[in-house]
C-alpha cells in the first residue's frame, strides 16, 4: 500500500491503516484541499503497525505518495516527477538539531548517550555525563 506524508506532522503513514481513502473522499465531497492525516490525527491514536517515520530526505510523486531515496531506482518513472518532501510548517527534523550542554559540549542528537534505565530515562551529555542542562536548536543554515 502507498505511503503519503501526514499534513500536520510530517509521518509517512500507510493509506490502507490511515483513514486516508475516507477523508479523500470526504475532501472531494466538500470541493476542499485534500490534506492527508496520519491515524493519530485523523482517528486520536497512532495504528501501532509500524514504528513513525519522519518524512525528512524523502521524495514525493506526483500523486502525492512518498518514497524514500533508496526506493527511487525500483520505482516505475511514470509515477514522477520526484520532488524533495517539504515538511509541514512548524515540524523540525531531528537532523536539523544541534544539542547543547553547560559543559561546552556541542553535537548532533545521534551523539548523545540514555542513561542508565534505558530509554525511558532520558538522555546524557557524552562529555560530562550531565542529563541536567541539555538543550537544542535548530540550525537555519541546514535549510
Amino acid at each position: 500500500m502507498p505511503l503519503f506524508m501526514c499534513s500536520t506532522c510530517g509521518v509517512a503513514d500507510n493509506t490502507a491503516v490511515s483513514g486516508y481513502w475516507q477523508q479523500q473522499h470526504a475532501a472531494l465531497e466538500k470541493k476542499a484541499e485534500f490534506k492527508p492525516l496520519c491515524s493519530e490525527h485523523f482517528f486520536g491514536a497512532w495504528h501501532g503497525r509500524f514504528p513513525k517515520n519522519l518524512v525528512a530526505g524523502w521524495f514525493v510523486d506526483a500523486s502525492g505518495f512518498v518514497w524514500r531515496e533508496s526506493e527511487l531506482a525500483k520505482v516505475p518513472a511514470n509515477l514522477g516527477p520526484f520532488t524533495p518532501a517539504v515538511l509541514p510548517e512548524g515540524v523540525i527534523s531531528l537532523a536539523k538539531l544541534s544539542w547543547f550542554c553547560a559543559c561546552g559540549w556541542t553535537g548532533q542528537a545521534a551523539d548523545l548517550k540514555p542513561t542508565p534505565g534505558g530509554a525511558t530515562s532520558g538522555l546524557a551529555c557524552p562529555s560530562c555525563g550531565a542529563t541536567g542542562g541539555l538543550a537544542s536548536k535548530e540550525e537555519a543554515a541546514n535549510g
